[in-house]
């Protein structure tokens, strides 16, 4: 019986079994699909792409993100010469493991010309023959020269994943941003960071004089509301700018505002006018949780809009 200890874990990292370990990250989510000699029954190409292949690259074919990136199959013009996928599933290539042990040749044919004719591809020319799987598996002198397993390793690959999936760092989900009822309105609702993100709290800015040789104080030297947001936003574009981020990666907002003279109300269309041309825009759409409050002065004359950021990126 094989036993997984702490010290028998750490060998199980040698050269000799890296090969048996790829092999097995393939199975798990389908291990009720293969035989007790690791071997998939299904015969057709629809029964194994949702046997063994779905699992990573979707039912739809379109792939998938997450803890790895598992590239589409749909509209993919390297399907074009059955050649290529036809290495790939035998031989594997860097994260795809190599089915070659679990289907033989007609299977693999099977499958090729599946996915070559379903998902958007429509390769009907010269499809693949068990002849030309044969012609990719590796030969005799190959295989034995090469990463194999011992059986006992394989009847465990269900607790190799499990170790692996221990090991490995979980990746970041993505940042949520729940939009308000109404869609035009420029800011969210709320905005759900996730763990795996560095938080960056970005001070107040004010604006700089639209018209330094007015008097001070003056709306003429400072600006309206709406011409000191776009300077207070070009400000911190440059904090942002120094961290490596950008206004997508802003998920929260607090905007003072004091009150405009000729209204004695601050102005809040001025802002929004504004604030819109950096956030929820073709450009970049994500918006961030904003509050925004009246005060009764800011700290410079003449200064009407005060914005603090807050900022997530995930961590490399």
């Amino acid at each position: 019986m094989f036993r997984f200890t702490p010290h028998r874990t750490l060998r199980l990292a040698a050269p000799a079994v890296i090969g048996a370990l790829l092999w097995s990250l393939s199975v798990p989510a389908h291990a009720q699909s293969f035989d007790s000699v690791g071997r998939f029954p299904g015969q057709s190409g629809e029964a194994i792409y949702k046997g063994i292949c779905q699992g990573c690259h979707m039912p739809d074919g379109k792939g998938a993100s997450g803890a790895g990136a598992y590239p589409a199959l749909a509209s993919n013009e390297k399907l074009a010469v059955a050649a290529f996928p036809i290495t790939l599933i035998v031989n594997g290539r860097k994260a795809m493991p190599a089915f070659g042990d679990a289907l033989d040749d007609q299977q693999v044919a099977n499958v090729v010309n599946y996915i070559r004719t379903n998902f958007g591809n429509s390769y009907t020319d010269e499809p693949a023959t068990p002849a030309e799987v044969a012609e990719a598996r590796p030969t005799q002198e190959t295989k034995e020269s090469s990463m194999k397993a011992p059986q006992a390793v394989r009847s465990c690959r269900l607790s190799l994943f499990t170790l692996c999936l221990a090991a490995a760092p979980a990746a970041a989900a993505e940042i949520v941003h729940t939009p308000m009822a109404n869609p035009n309105v420029p800011i969210a609702a709320s905005v759900t960071v996730p763990p795996g993100y560095t938080t960056y709290y970005i001070s107040g800015a004010l604006a700089d004089p639209a018209d330094p040789k007015a008097a001070e104080g003056s709306v003429e030297r400072m600006g309206n509301t709406e011409t000191q947001t776009r300077s207070v936003l070009a400000k911190l574009k440059g904090s942002l700018d120094q961290l490596g981020l950008g206004f997508g990666d802003v998920v929260q907002a607090h905007v003072y505002l004091a009150a405009d003279p000729a209204t004695g109300k601050m102005d809040f269309a001025g802002l929004n006018k504004a604030w819109s041309e950096q956030f929820g825009s073709p450009g970049q759409p994500n918006k961030p949780a904003r509050a925004t409050v009246q005060v009764a002065a800011l700290v410079a004359p003449g200064a009407l809009v005060e914005i603090e950021f807050t900022a997530a990126k995930k961590v490399p």
